[in-house]
């Protein structure tokens, strides 16, 4: 027969032997919740960086096809006002409408050498 103090001794590691076991099962099973909710987050990070850069792309097409747009029109509207202002220049022949002409012929030259060396890809335009 063992004595009362062995006994309590017993049951009292048996509390801390059961207590043990418990806090490593419930450390186990806070380590795989843990682990899932950051592979959760890893994947809610990378599907949302994956969503965000997608936008940032269509943002960035749309602004280099508005930008290409309006160099074409600016283009367009360079070729009208120099071929008008020539036009009035040869009729009148003054001085003023001459300098004019050839202003609109230069800015329009100036657009088409800095729209030909974006197009090759050398540059922006203004």
């Amino acid at each position: 027969m063992i004595s009362d103090a062995v006994a309590v001794s017993l049951v009292g590691f048996a509390g801390l032997l059961t207590t043990g076991i418990f806090n490593i099962y419930d450390s186990r099973r806070i380590a795989k919740e843990a682990a899932r909710k950051v592979d959760e987050v890893r994947t809610t990070v990378a599907s949302s960086t994956a969503e965000t850069v997608q936008k940032l792309e269509r943002i960035e097409k749309k602004g280099i096809d508005n930008h290409t747009l309006l160099n074409n029109e600016k283009g367009r509207m360079l070729t009208v006002v120099a071929v008008s202002l020539r036009a009035l220049a040869t009729y009148t022949r003054a001085p003023l409408d001459i300098a004019a002409a050839e202003e609109a012929e230069r800015d329009k030259h100036n657009h088409d050498r800095q729209q030909a060396k974006v197009d090759a890809g050398g540059g922006e335009t203004e």
